[in-house]
């Protein structure tokens, strides 16, 4: 097999397994659909914080990237360690196991500027 097949062969393996890959369910929205993480070098808003966790409920643990602002703080009866320094705009989400035995995003403590939270669920 020469090198122009095997890279046509990658080539198609990865649009095979790009395409079987979106198994989440959001807010019964399209299963690809996983929403962009908060981000990290804008002004905090209540209001947009609040509509982008309510879209990161229902996402199962294997689409979450973990990031500086967005962490998982428990799994199940399993709790992490957070950090104590305050990231406005943090999701802080807790993952709870569905019937099929899969993790899902279920509740998001968002921190906000004066130190308080914000909870969706």
């Amino acid at each position: 097999m020469s090198l122009s097949d095997r890279k046509l062969l990658a080539g198609m393996l990865i649009v095979v397994l790009a395409l079987s890959c979106g198994e989440a369910t959001i807010n019964d929205e399209d299963p690809n659909d996983v929403p962009p993480p908060p981000p990290e070098d804008e002004p905090f808003d209540a209001d947009a914080s609040r509509e982008l966790a309510e879209r990161w409920l229902g996402v199962a643990e294997e689409d979450i990237e973990e990031t500086v602002m967005l962490r998982i703080s428990r799994r199940g009866e399993e709790f992490f360690p957070g950090t104590l320094e305050l990231r406005p705009g943090r999701f802080n989400v807790e993952l709870d196991e569905d019937d099929q035995g899969i993790y899902r995003i279920t509740r998001i403590v968002i921190e906000t500027e004066e130190g308080e939270s914000m909870v969706v669920e």
